[in-house]
């Protein structure tokens, strides 16, 4: 078969590498996008468009031809196997079982025009044009996971789902704080992705409690759900950089938000609080998101992988040992928010950590401190510099623990890019809804009976990142290497990059949100 002016087995080979191709007067780019093997391929996949089906036995097939496999059983179609060494075979005609694919890998043609030329990253997304803020720095889109909003409010995210779950293999249950609460009757989310990404959705449900006089529920940093009372505020705040106290104190969107240091993303500071006298169970109750430093070491990593992501996902999904630790050794490295509390005979003791993933929505936990008497409090919260973004720290009384009602969905709602039938599959227990860029759900809850319930959000899935071709320019298999092996000197190495692009990483990453 001649495909663009080569024989198949040529563009094979280009697709293994995926250099840019020139055509007409533009750039021809080439964008791999990733998906589960058992939910079958985007709507509109079409003549511009090759597979590559990743096997649990480390074999790839990439195939010019194939019947759709969300309709039949198997996989079949035309094209060459590559071996677990890449090693090029035959063509043939296969006829692959489901449960034998780790991943399909789908690679789509667009043709870039002069623009492209000037230098700036590019690359294409699924029905939609790219924005300007990604052409600008391709590691600032935006991107993590499902966000969810109010109905009524369609611009302020209230929460992001799974955003550490860039893999099925690495699929979790998330809970996260709304804000919001509701008395009894209908309730509605709205769930959006928004990002250059698959998303592979098993469940949304709400957890919700009853609000009592005089009182809050709070998730934990164990993610158990904790009654409290009288949130007091810090009396002082330290950091390096001087008081933080006014940044600290309520919950505004003034975060205390420091910036990294040049050499080392992962150079450490301290932030000392302290609390005037209490008697009791307390806990430290901290707002906080991610900085921008995860997404962007998320994005380089992934450039450095450029065109072997897919064989390192499918190792990933294949259980390879130690790869799973490995993989996250960056963002371990990176770490969450250590609280520790100052014994009284002065000594420091760590009393949890806060570690909530995504830099799009603030969550809210309460890190149990331990029972005191009577004595002021010492607080101080350890972490990465600049890689935390924090709202509000206050101190609670801690009362028992909360039993949650778990609400499921009653029905949902196709906003835009997907059939009705589609979205109905979160309703089942069983199976995934997969959303791409642009997708839209409305969601609809029951809130049962007994006054305001304070809400939070629990969803569980995985997603994957699609690849820019901006990103492939920087592909080089020893920098990978040492984000897996010597993570610590992948995060100095990657310092001066960040740094550069720091000041409008943000507005950027804001800026590039999509939407149909």
């Amino acid at each position: 078969m001649i495909l663009f002016g080569l024989p198949f087995r040529g563009v094979v080979l280009a697709v293994m590498t995926l250099p840019p191709l020139l055509a007409a007067c533009g750039v021809a780019t080439w964008d791999p996008m990733l998906y589960p093997a058992d939910e079958g391929l985007p709507r509109d996949a079409g003549s511009d468009r090759w597979l590559k089906v990743h096997m649990f036995s480390g074999d790839v097939y990439v195939l010019e031809s194939w019947e759709d496999p969300g309709q039949s059983e198997n996989l079949k179609g035309s094209g060459v196997l590559f071996g677990p060494s890449r090693e090029v075979g035959t063509e043939l005609i296969v006829d692959i079982p489901r449960d034998s694919i780790a991943l399909l890998e789908t690679n789509d043609r667009d043709v870039v025009g002069e623009f492209a030329i000037t230098g700036l990253s590019v690359f294409t997304t699924l029905n939609a044009a790219v924005t300007l803020a990604c052409l600008a720095d391709p590691k600032s889109c935006f991107g993590s996971c499902p966000t969810f909003y109010a109905s009524e409010d369609s611009d302020r995210p209230l929460a992001e789902g799974f955003s550490s779950s860039f893999a099925r293999v690495l699929e979790e249950r998330d809970v996260d704080r709304l804000g919001l609460t509701a008395q009894s009757g209908t309730f509605s989310l709205v769930m959006r992705n928004e990002a250059q990404e698959t998303h592979a959705v098993r469940h949304v449900r709400l957890l919700g409690a009853p609000v009592l006089d005089g009182s809050t529920v709070l998730q934990s940093s164990e993610g158990t759900l904790v009654r409290a009372t009288a949130i007091e505020e810090p009396l002082t705040c330290r950091s390096a950089g001087g008081s933080c106290l006014s940044q600290l104190q309520e919950r505004d969107d003034m975060e205390y938000a420091p910036t990294t240091q040049a050499g080392d993303l992962a150079a450490r500071e301290e932030v000392r609080l302290s609390f005037g006298p209490v008697s009791g169970r307390v806990g430290l109750v901290l707002s906080a998101r991610h900085s921008f430093v995860t997404t962007y070491v998320f994005y380089q990593s992934l450039a450095y992988a450029g065109a072997r992501t897919g064989d390192l996902l499918a190792s990933l999904e294949r259980g390879e040992p130690e790869l799973s630790e490995r993989v996250l050794g960056v963002a371990d490295e990176l770490g969450g928010i250590e609280v520790w509390v100052r014994e009284r005979g002065g000594a420091w003791r760590e009393a949890g950590i806060f570690d909530e993933a995504g830099p799009i929505a603030a969550d809210q936990q309460v890190v149990d401190l331990g029972s005191f008497g009577g004595d002021e409090i010492e607080v101080e919260l350890r972490m990465s510099q600049g890689s935390w973004r924090i709202d509000e720290v206050g101190l609670a009384m801690l009362e028992g623990a909360v039993e949650p009602w778990v609400i499921e969905v009653d029905s949902v709602t196709s906003l835009a890019g997907t059939a009705p039938d589609v979205a109905h599959r979160l309703l089942d227990p069983d199976s995934y809804l997969v959303t791409t860029q642009g997708d839209g759900y409305q969601l609809w809850f029951t809130i049962p009976e007994g006054g305001d319930h304070r809400l939070f959000l629990d969803s569980q899935g995985y997603y994957y990142e699609w690849m820019r071709e901006g990103w492939l320019a920087e592909e080089n298999a020893l920098l990978a290497a040492s984000v897996l092996s010597r993570p610590r000197d992948a995060l100095r190495r990657m310092a001066p990059g960040f740094k550069e692009i720091e000041p409008e990483m943000e507005r950027l990453f804001w800026s590039s949100r999509f939407r149909r």
